[in-house]
């Protein structure tokens, strides 16, 4: 509501496959069990969410519990029944392929109660979600107006939620088509007369899985956070934070005729493709208005964005705004404006991740400067090997790749002395001065730019790294220590 009321434009809705070429775009019906594409997948676009439920807490503890004695408000057993026709098919019984913090709760396999996808909590207590594998999860299409609706229509579409999930909870318990000892398995679970106790023992907020999303200077596409082969999700140089949740979406239609392996939109845990991928900065501003940095209902697609919709992802993408608008504030700058190598290394010295590595702890000496040039492609792969000696040959690469830096996304020009030493360092020669001074060697330049640094602590040993890039001498430095030493040397450049 926020940066729509300050004029920012929006996606609503699933993109077409063929507007970003992604795979699992658009109408879809995707087995969650296999994840084969089912007939009927067209790719087609239109303005369809995933299902809004609510996140339950409910309690075991008799004494704790609020039971439903009556049937709530709007109750209808219709909508419910054909939960009992999954229960024969056998849609309630276990996955093919157990994944912990899945939602797996083996008691209630090949019952109706894993209509809930429930998590122990202490205390006696259950997360309780809304299982969509059932064809009968009754949600799908109940939110589609949400997202541009007044705050009246919110409300009733809020309260429809609270009567269905009410409902669902009465009937497991309650209804005689129900088998009895599923009925009596069910009423182990109610909800807390300690919870949200003005609000008749339900949460406050409504889940809602995704509503209006940002129109902003890139755009976050399934291309960005997947891949099939062992190498990395594609870099960005203003990454800020890190995500690697599973592409995972509810349904955003209910049952329909023909179809009776899952409901249309439900993308569950696409793990074989999704890997640990970089979140550039420029997905939470804006294409043209000014001011704003937004965190949360940034700009990606349906796909790409259900896998950033997870709180974990979005408290690293928060930190990041409000590391952002910190510097505005100290340098007087428009977010878009900001030096996205400042934000990072102050990202950095707060242990943000913004690059992904399986083999570099945050305890690692060199972590800090292997995140920063993962952002600026010194590693193909989520491996980085920082203890190993350095490879002259991947050293030339890597100076290569900082002489043809250009200007990040977001910056005019990248400083000058940088872009001379990152030259003279990949031919042995600086770039010609703007005067006729004869050129300097590539030692000479590091000599230049080494006062600059302004933390030369962070490496320790400072002097004796840079006197052996000077010489020539780097197969002696272990990769670690060589981009720990340009990490310094670069500290007050733009790249």
């Amino acid at each position: 509501v926020l940066f729509a009321g300050a004029g920012a434009g929006y996606r609503l809705g699933r993109e077409s496959r063929d507007e970003f070429g992604e795979p699992h775009a658009g109408r879809i019906y995707l087995d969650h069990e296999t994840h084969e594409m089912l007939p009927g997948s067209t790719g087609e676009g239109d303005h369809r969410l995933p299902a809004y439920t609510y996140r339950l807490c409910l309690t075991t503890d008799p004494a704790n519990s609020y039971v439903l004695d009556r049937e709530p408000d709007g109750y209808d057993r219709s909508l419910y029944l054909p939960y009992l026709e999954d229960l024969a098919k056998g849609r309630l019984g276990p996955p093919s392929q157990w994944v912990d913090g899945r939602g797996y709760f083996s008691p209630h396999f090949d019952t109706v109660v894993r209509a809930l996808s429930m998590a122990e909590l202490p205390n006696g207590k259950m997360d309780a979600n809304i299982n969509p594998r059932a064809l009968a999860f009754p949600f799908a299409g109940e939110n589609d107006d949400y997202p541009e609706a007044d705050w009246d229509r919110r409300e009733q579409i809020a309260r429809r939620h609270r009567q269905i999930t009410l409902g669902l909870i009465y009937f497991l318990q309650n209804d005689p088509s129900v088998p009895p000892p599923q009925r009596e398995l069910a009423r182990k679970y109610h909800l807390p007369k300690d919870e949200f106790e003005d609000n008749g023992h339900l949460p406050y907020q409504l889940y809602i899985r995704e509503a209006r999303r940002l129109r902003g200077r890139y755009v976050l596409t399934e291309h960005d956070v997947t891949s099939t082969g062992e190498g990395r999700t594609p870099i960005h140089v203003d990454s800020i934070a890190c995500g690697e949740f599973p592409i995972d979406s509810f349904p955003v239609r209910k049952k329909e005729p023909g179809h009776d392996r899952v409901l249309e939109g439900y993308l569950c845990m696409v793990d074989e493709v999704t890997r640990p991928y970089q979140i550039p900065y420029r997905i939470m501003l804006p294409e043209t208005a000014q001011g704003l940095i937004v965190p949360v209902a940034a700009s990606a697609t349906h796909v790409a964005f259900s896998t950033i919709r997870m709180e974990p992802t979005w408290m690293a993408m928060g930190q990041a705004a409000g590391a952002a608008a910190h510097l505005c504030l100290m340098m007087n700058r428009q977010p878009a404006e900001l030096s996205c190598a400042a934000l990072q290394r102050l990202l950095l010295r707060q242990r943000q991740v913004i690059t992904y590595f399986d083999d570099v702890p945050q305890r690692h000496p060199a972590w800090k400067a292997i995140q920063f040039w993962g952002a600026r492609g010194f590693f193909d792969a989520y491996v980085a090997r920082p203890d190993d000696r350095l490879d002259p040959e991947d050293a030339a690469v890597w100076l290569q790749k900082i002489a043809g830096m250009d200007a990040s996304p977001l910056e005019s020009r990248t400083t000058g002395a940088a872009r001379s030493l990152a030259v003279a360092a990949a031919t042995g020669r600086a770039a010609a001065p703007s005067s006729d001074r004869p050129r300097e060697s590539f030692g000479e330049l590091l000599s230049t730019l080494a006062p600059q640094a302004s933390d030369p602590s962070a490496v320790p040993d400072h002097g004796r790294l840079l006197d052996e890039i000077r010489c020539g001498a780097i197969g002696r430095m272990s990769r670690g220590d060589f981009c720990r030493a340009l990490y310094d040397l670069f500290d007050t450049c733009a790249i």
